[in-house]
């Protein structure tokens, strides 16, 4: 049961990828039109999809690893302060001394 939930979550982030991908080559294959030599405000249109082609696609897979980083963060966080703590600790121990 667990390994087809996995197959599903990863074949669904294949999937957001992959169209990513195709979103963005659709787009600059519009913007070129069969143009060799582009013009400066083609390059900033294409430069503008690839970025916003790129982030949406990752924002897209953070926003469905979700609940995995919250679940991952509480632990790191916890071991953060707890080093941060200690660290204080130590240097007022060391200043009274």
């Amino acid at each position: 049961m667990l390994e087809t939930l996995y197959f599903h979550r990863l074949t669904f982030r294949l999937f957001i990828v992959i169209s990513g991908l195709l979103l963005h080559q659709l787009f600059i294959l519009r913007v070129r039109k069969s143009r060799v030599i582009l013009d400066t405000d083609a390059r900033k249109i294409i430069s503008a999809a690839h970025y916003l082609s790129g982030g949406l696609t990752i924002i897209v897979v953070v926003i469905h690893w979700l609940p995995q980083l919250q679940q991952f963060v509480l632990p790191i966080t916890a071991i953060t302060l707890a080093l941060v703590f200690a660290q204080k600790s130590y240097r007022c121990a060391k200043w009274v001394s």
